[in-house]
């Protein structure tokens, strides 16, 4: 016990525990510290981004342009898909807006339009298999909190599966928005 109670003090004198210096020191790097993590935290909230980004080309048609203009060529048909769109609704946080698939000259584009969320740390954009993220295929992080927005989709992504849109807040693991594409 005493041989305890003599490294304690030894070691208490070595880091100068008793001097009131180094308790400032201390008390100060743990505020700073303290601070820094809660700017990071709380400063999106009030940083608002907008982006109005160009639709991309499309290279084909949805199935009701192809029934009235009559397309009769079998090769024009096989372009035609249909529009794959669906609405946001809110989960931990408000976000409003519609997320769709457009097939266009550079590949296939997820593209919100009138999109609005608040902002969030580390907050990323999914394709997923379901609510949770479980399995899902990252399109990379928000580019904004407002606006219509284009982000390119991996070649090779199977749409009918990962056919939910969420907007993630990958820090807390937390979905502020889904849109079901149907």
């Amino acid at each position: 016990m005493k041989i305890c109670q003599a490294y304690l003090t030894l070691w208490k004198s070595t880091l100068h525990l008793n001097d009131m210096n180094t308790k400032n020191i201390i008390f100060a790097v743990v505020g700073i510290v303290i601070l820094v993590i809660t700017y990071w935290l709380v400063s999106p909230l009030w940083r608002n981004v907008v982006l109005d980004e160009v639709p991309p080309n499309t290279t084909t048609q949805t199935i009701s342009q192809a029934k009235e203009t009559k397309i009769e060529d079998k090769a024009m048909k096989s372009e035609i898909t249909k529009t794959i769109s669906g609405n946001f609704e809110s989960r931990a946080h408000k976000v409003t807006g519609v997320a769709k698939v457009v097939d266009s000259s550079v590949g296939r584009v997820l593209r919100f339009e009138n999109f609005s969320t608040v902002n969030g740390p580390d907050l990323e954009i999914y394709l997923s298999t379901d609510e949770t993220a479980k399995d899902f295929v990252s399109l990379g992080k928000n580019k904004a909190t407002e606006g219509n927005i284009n982000y390119t989709i991996p070649n090779g992504t199977d749409i009918s599966k990962y056919k939910y849109v969420l907007v993630w807040c990958k820090s807390f693991s937390i979905n502020f928005g889904t849109s079901v594409l149907q």
